[in-house]
């Protein structure tokens, strides 16, 4: 076909009108075979034009390599980057020229959108070549912070795990920047599971300047049930928040993933931004309560001496212990704070032996005083886990005197004018 069509081709290519020129190279590009390298005419052409013929190159097979290793020289940092962004089949089949090029690209080009996108293009190629992760042992090594973050972040699955587990993290502990160390000691407490000698690095970090870089660390060791009273102390200030569940956090986030597509124009360097500092609020809770017992004497330490408004995620915080923190909850129910007190109960109507404490104290409010900021989604789900445990004979007192409670309430909001 190539054949048949090559007088319309030639005069098509050799034509004043760029759209014909276009339409006669993305007609080469389409054919595969000999047709891709004689598309490389089209690196003459305009920005859009290369643009245009990159995107029918990216759906082609290995007869295009060599035509997109030439993009990769393209000036056009736009270019660059689509190229080694968007040609997924060369990150499953990489010739060695495409590596090496990539590698080049991620270390030293001009734009930080074309570095990042090179760096990610490299972990997604795989560790089976050996040169590869040569590359990235030196992005580890002389890499901008970004740059090996980056490499920290797009390592840690299943296909990079040795890989990630053996260089990749134990690099990234010992990094200059506390945001990179503690982004490794996150990657400890699920994507990788850490070696003898990267627990040793965790228990060093306790020792780290930066609060965040101590509370991942000691997160990833309790998570790893390596802890001890010390890691405990240094997760317990996060339980001052009012809320168990901590602000989630991402690698990145959608701004920071759009400020990382900003390359600054041609041959410009895009202003450098510092990794984010992960949150470790929510990690660090998690840990906390892993800790299971041992964090209880911990907890009940820590409920004497607190302030007012601390009180309350600690007693949620008992909540979540089960069992073994019933008697501290039981000893809560007589808590001057009305909304302790419910704290208290609803961390007990999760267990055998605390729903029988909280059902007794419930029959005693309906003959007393009642919380009276407690919805009817509150007591429903509290009435529904004592039914879990108790028998159903012994909550319909509960649930006679709520729903004539409930009627009275609304009797009273239809009469009020």
């Amino acid at each position: 076909a190539l054949d048949a069509a090559e007088p319309t081709l030639e005069r098509f290519l050799a034509s004043d009108d760029p759209s014909e020129r276009q339409q006669a190279h993305l007609a080469l590009a389409l054919s595969g075979g000999r047709g891709a390298p004689l598309a490389a005419h089209a690196l003459r052409e305009s920005k859009r034009h290369r643009e245009r013929l990159f995107r029918v190159l990216e759906f082609q097979g290995p007869e295009s390599y060599e035509l997109l290793v030439a993009l990769l020289h393209d000036p056009s940092w736009h270019v660059r980057l689509w190229t080694v962004r968007g040609a997924r089949f060369a990150e499953r089949r990489p010739t060695p020229a495409w590596i090496e090029k990539v590698g080049r690209l991620a270390l030293g080009d001009q734009s930080s959108a074309v570095r990042h996108a090179a760096t990610t293009a490299l972990c997604k190629m795989g560790p089976a070549d050996p040169s590869v992760t040569t590359k990235l042992r030196r992005l580890l090594r002389w890499g901008d912070e970004r740059l090996r973050y980056r490499v920290l972040r797009e390592t840690g699955h299943e296909r990079f795990f040795e890989f990630s587990r053996e260089v990749v993290v134990p690099a990234a502990l010992r990094d200059e920047s506390a945001a990179i160390r503690a982004w490794a000691a996150y990657t400890c407490t699920s994507t990788v599971e850490p070696t003898e000698a990267t627990l040793g690095m965790l228990k060093e970090l306790l020792d780290d300047d930066e609060d965040s870089v101590k509370a991942m660390a000691a997160a990833a060791l309790e998570l790893r049930r390596r802890g001890d009273d010390r890691t405990l102390a240094l997760l317990l200030p996060y339980l001052k928040s009012a809320h168990l569940v901590g602000e989630p956090f991402h690698w990145e986030s959608g701004r920071q993933r759009r400020n990382l597509r900003a390359g600054g124009g041609a041959g410009a360097e895009a202003p450098s931004r510092s990794v984010p500092m992960p949150k470790p609020d929510g990690l660090a809770i998690q840990a906390l309560l892993a800790g299971g017992v041992r964090t209880l004497p911990h907890l009940e330490e820590a409920l004497r001496n607190a302030l007012p408004g601390d009180r309350l995620a600690l007693v949620n915080a008992l909540g979540h212990l089960g069992e073994p923190a019933v008697p501290s909850l039981t000893a809560l129910l007589d808590d001057e704070s009305e909304v302790v007190r419910w704290a208290a109960l609803s961390g007990l109507v999760g267990t055998r032996a605390g729903a029988a404490v909280a059902l007794e104290k419930l029959l005693a409010w309906t003959r007393g005083e009642w919380p009276v900021f407690v919805g009817e989604d509150a007591w429903k789900r509290a009435v529904g886990q004592m039914v879990g445990h108790l028998r159903e004979s012994a909550v319909l007192p509960l649930l006679v005197h709520f729903d004539a409670r409930l009627r009275h309430l609304n009797e009273n909001m239809e009469a009020d004018p």
